[in-house]
């Protein structure tokens, strides 16, 4: 019934296009203007029709009744309009006690004109790429789907770019150049997903399609101006205590050289917001909610982990074992903690920690393909004949460095030289020597001479 003589149909992505010549309150009548095959449960685009019926229809409505007892962890909303349709789908959600997340669709025009509004009510954006191209038009749908990409990230939410992403593979073994750098530049453009639809949906090879999508998507990160991101992030100001802690955590991260980030979480937020500053290292989410814990497979860059803690402490002890178990992280790494005080509140993060994994005493540069060795410690403060006696196969502690100590690095079995970095002479030569003797050597160990002890194992 809101169908006008003289407007446009189209069906599946705008493979087949119409145009209404006659309609009643329950049929229209329409002329095929592009024909082809069409199958059950193809979506019907309608960009020039007014629409009267709510984006929930009343069977949606009856559907909500029952996403608690499915387990469901996101609820995602099609042709969205205006940010009502979002508060209007989350009060019924609410009111059923079931506060799950939503996603929205964007593939209307009148969507992309309130999408400031929509992404501030939604806690996801998916650009649907097939039906908002039949609604605006193809060539649109590049610059809008990089504009929602740059403003979700302002708002710390996460965005699903979908629709035709490796068309090709819906029906051959390879996809096209064309599609991998579409899969590629969603990855630059710090998309949080990317989506198979058809292909893996009604396709003929739809493992080969995934993996192919996880070799360019593992390819295209490694390519990812990390730092860059982040400082350009760091821009403006943040007022409200997590994102301040989310900011200085990869900050520390970087100036300290951290090898992972650990995040005690209750319903994933402090992860969501320093998962928005694209960190080059493991985001690493500590939380006792199985929901939360399957909600953060959403984000970008965050492992989550399903274990309840009772302190900071149990939680890096916890964190520390699962990430050493898997190889992301090894002893003697630095990490940055968050967390909140009172713990396991949901909201009250406000502190940063900076730890080792490990029971680590001394930290420096390695060198090398390194190893572990173990033994007593040996203090050189001169190349005498008696430094000479001490070191033997013991673990040589230097403070600075020179072919004197030749004979002395000789005996050991291992070096740790406590240099300031701007004494290159000094690390040159003991690297030199190290490598002529075949042993594992750690420059700019700072304090080493004043934590370890003569003859300490």
């Amino acid at each position: 019934k809101d169908l006008q003589i003289g407007e446009k149909v189209y069906i599946n992505d705008g493979m087949i296009q119409m145009v209404v010549e006659s309609h009643t309150d329950t049929e229209a009548t329409c002329k095929v203007l592009q024909g082809g095959l069409i199958s059950n449960h193809k979506g019907v685009n309608l960009p020039h029709t007014t629409m009267s019926v709510s984006v929930l229809a009343e069977k949606d409505k009856v559907f909500l009744e029952h996403v608690h007892e499915l387990n469901i962890d996101y609820i995602a909303l099609s042709f969205v309009s205006s940010p009502e349709d979002i508060t209007m789908t989350r009060d019924i959600l609410k009111s059923l006690g079931h506060p799950i997340p939503i996603i929205a669709k964007i593939e209307r025009e009148t969507a992309v004109q309130n999408i400031i509004e929509i992404i501030q009510t939604t806690d996801i954006v998916m650009v649907a790429r097939g039906d908002l191209g039949v609604e605006i038009g193809i060539e649109r749908v590049p610059q809008i789907q990089k504009m929602i990409l740059q403003e979700a990230t302002k708002y710390i939410k996460p965005v699903i770019v979908a629709t035709q992403m490796l068309e090709s593979m819906t029906t051959g073994l390879t996809a096209t150049r064309a599609e991998v750098s579409d899969v590629a530049n969603a990855i630059y453009d710090s998309a949080s997903c990317v989506m198979l639809s058809g292909e893996t949906a009604v396709g003929k090879y739809p493992i080969l399609t995934v993996q192919t999508m996880r070799r360019v998507i593992d390819e295209s990160e490694k390519e990812f101006k990390y730092r860059d991101y982040f400082f350009h992030q760091l821009r403006k100001n943040f007022y409200d205590v997590p994102s301040a802690v989310s900011a200085a955590t990869v900050k520390t991260c970087y100036s300290a050289a951290a090898k992972g980030i650990i995040i005690c979480t209750m319903k994933g937020m402090t992860a969501r917001s320093i998962s928005r500053f694209r960190p080059s290292l493991p985001i690493l989410a500590l939380t006792p909610s199985l929901k939360t814990y399957n909600q953060l497979a959403m984000n970008w860059g965050i492992i989550p982990i399903h274990q309840r803690a009772s302190t900071v402490s149990e939680a890096i002890h916890h964190v520390s074992e699962y990430a050493l178990e898997r190889g992301i992280l090894s002893y003697g790494d630095l990490i940055v903690v968050t967390a909140g005080s009172p713990f396991n509140v949901s909201g009250s993060t406000n502190m940063m920690i900076v730890d080792i994994i490990g029971d680590v005493l001394v930290r420096g540069e390695g060198h090398g393909e390194g190893g572990t060795i173990h033994g007593q410690v040996a203090i050189a403060l001169s190349p005498n004949d008696e430094a000479l006696y001490e070191a033997k196969n013991k673990i040589l502690i230097l403070s600075s460095c020179t072919h004197q100590y030749a004979k002395v690095i000789e005996n050991s079995i291992g070096v740790i030289l406590q240099n300031h970095p701007e004494d290159a002479e000094s690390e040159a030569i003991a690297l030199e020597l190290a490598a002529k003797n075949n042993l594992p050597i750690i420059t700019r160990a700072d304090n080493a001479l004043t934590i370890l002890q003569e003859q300490q194992f």
